[in-house]
Parts: structure tokens; sequence; C-alpha cells
């Protein structure tokens, strides 16, 4: 994460997990309610890495994840979900053994599900996400330098604290102003698309509209270049698609790893937000 070690203890995990409710206003065998079954013909309980050999691990549709974590699993198979409760619904039905997720949404899907944890062995995999804009775009040289500036003045660090926390008072966009009357938008509009399933970083709410943590940040960059945004919630596999091939939208995100091969494609303005990729199982399977 910003400005903390990628390799996180059990019991630090357990602490912050308390902390993400973002809210719309806001081995053995023989668990006792089954789970998947580790490819093994068995129920088994994870204790190291070593046990998830041959497990059915759900992962998002389009997540870079599956290739990232190859170099430090065992061998197991991906399952694809669209979304992040149908990833959660598939682990607690059995249909797979855990799910791939980055520790923001891990730690806040197992603060809504008291019978999932996030399985402790594993160190978090370091990844980085960003917004992805066209290949050589203004958008992606002076979005990175005012990213960088809400970096360094701590807003970034204060963000995380409201979208992190349990105040879902707290949990509303802001209302900017300190530019006066210099910003008028007249820069144009950024048209952000974004993967609307993923709380604390970005989600929506029926009376609220686009919430979280990449949803504010997104909101000060146009502010800070006298642009307006037009948020347009999308599935995740369709949010480059959409950047590069349709150009419907300018910039796209939704807790997107900055990877060799998308740089290859497209630029990033980030990282705004520095985390990694852990796995979350029913709590039932967990053997340590």
């Amino acid at each position: 994460m910003n400005r903390r070690a990628c390799a996180v203890a059990v019991a630090a995990i357990t602490a912050i997990a308390m902390l993400l409710l973002p809210g719309c206003g806001d081995g053995d065998s023989d668990p006792t309610d089954g789970g998947g079954e580790n490819g093994k013909g068995e129920v088994s309980l994870f204790r190291t890495l070593a046990d998830f050999e041959g497990a059915k691990i759900a992962d998002i549709t389009g997540s870079s994840h599956p290739r990232v974590m190859a170099d430090t699993m065992p061998i197991f198979f991906s399952t694809f979900f669209g979304t992040v409760q149908e990833q959660v619904d598939a682990l607690k039905s059995g249909v797979v053994d855990a799910m791939s997720s980055d520790l923001p949404i891990a730690m806040y899907t197992v603060l809504k599900n008291p019978d999932l944890v996030i399985f402790p062995v594993i160190p978090v995999i370091p990844d980085r996400y960003g917004f992805a804009v066209t290949k050589g775009s203004d958008l992606g040289i002076y979005g990175n330098d005012k990213l960088n500036a809400l970096r360094e003045d701590g807003t970034l660090e204060e963000l995380e604290d409201i979208w992190f926390s349990t105040d879902a008072s707290r949990k509303v966009l802001p209302v900017l102003t300190h530019k006066g009357d210099s910003f008028n938008g007249n820069a144009g509009t950024i048209r952000y698309g974004f993967f609307d399933a993923i709380a604390p970083m970005s989600y929506v709410c029926p009376d609220k509209g686009p919430l979280g943590y990449e949803i504010d940040v997104a909101t000060r960059i146009a502010y800070e270049l006298n642009m307006e945004i037009e948020f347009i919630p999308m599935e995740f596999p369709d949010l480059l698609t959409a950047l590069i091939r349709n150009q419907t939208v300018d910039m796209v995100g939704g807790t997107m790893s900055i990877t060799p091969e998308r740089m290859a494609s497209v630029d990033f303005v980030g990282p705004n937000y520095e985390g990694g990729i852990v796995l979350v199982i029913k709590k039932d399977r967990l053997g340590i």
C-alpha cells in the first residue's frame, strides 16, 4: 500500500479490515459446511501455498491475477466471474476453493462475510493500480502531474482515511472550490469508464451515484485540470476496449493493475494506490 510494507501479517490484515466498510450510506478434511474440493476429490484445509495445488480459484474476467500469481503459486485452475459478489457466491457455495483479490477489496469482502478469511501465509504480491489513458495523450502527462501533487501534499493519504473508514457520512464526493473563478471547465470533459463493483475503490450507490477512493481521486484530477468529469460504469473486460478500440472514453480504472503488457498499449496516470494480490478462503478451511 502507499507508504506501507507489502508483506502483511494476518494480525495486521484483521486490524485493517475493520476499517473498510465503505457502505452506500452505508491437508486435513471435513470442515463442517463443505467447500471446494481442491481438485483432489476431498475437502482439504489450507496451511501452506502447496495446499493450493489443483485448487479452483475465482477471479474477475479480464484480470491479470492468474498470470501474475503463476510465478508464486503451485498449479491451480482459474474460474472467471463478472463481479466480486459472484466470486464470493462461488466461494461460499463450494464451486471454487478460493478467490483472488486485490488487498483492499479482500479486506472489505471479509468484513462483510465473517465466514471468509484472507489466507495469511501467502505474502501480498505487490501490485500497483492506475488510470489507463490513450498512449501519448496529454491527459497522461498532465494527469500524472496532478496526481503526484495530490500524493506530495498528503491528499491521497487523507482519501485513504476517508474511503477505508467505517464512517459512512464521510463517503461523499468532494465539492471542490479552492480554484475559485479560475475553474470553469473549459478544458473539456474526461469521460471516465470505471468498474463499478469493487468497493471501497469504485462502486455505485443507488442514492449517491459513483463513490469510492478512485472515483474521488479522478474527480480531483479533473478539477485540477480545469475539466469536468463524466462517470461511465462498465464491466472490467470492456474498459480497455472502450479506451483503445472504441474510443468512447478518455480514461479507465477500477483497481487496474499497471502491467508491462498493458503499458505496451496504454499510458497510466498512476499509481494512485499500491497494494497487492491475496487469496480469500472460507474460514473453516484455514488449517493454520
